[in-house]
This record gives structure tokens, sequence and C-alpha cells, in this order.
């Protein structure tokens, strides 16, 4: 990731979705994410998008 906001760049592409699953899963199998992932996965999780699916699944 380096210095960019998702996976491959500074906007969000299908491969920043796929990852965004895989982190969300990750620590229920008992993996600590590194820091810029937990922070990758933090700032998708504040995307509005995101924050309305989470409410009509019943998510948030």
């Amino acid at each position: 990731m380096g210095d960019k906001a998702f996976v491959i760049s500074n906007d969000m592409t299908i491969a920043a979705c796929y990852l965004f699953w895989i982190l969300m899963v990750a620590p229920k199998s008992g993996v600590d994410l590194p820091a810029n992932l937990q922070n990758c996965l933090d700032r998708m999780k504040a995307m509005p998008s995101v924050i309305r699916a989470f409410a009509e699944e019943g998510l948030s």
C-alpha cells in the first residue's frame, strides 16, 4: 500500500472492495491487522456508502 489510501491507488477500486471484506473477517480468524491495513479498514468503514450498506444489512 505504501502511502496510498487504498490497495492500488488513492481511489477506490474493486481490489479495495475485496480487501475490505478480507480485512473485516481476518480478525475473526485470529489475524492481527498491521496498522496500515487497520487504517485502510477504518477509512472504508467511515465512507457514507459503507455506513449506509451496514445500516441496511443490520450490521451497524
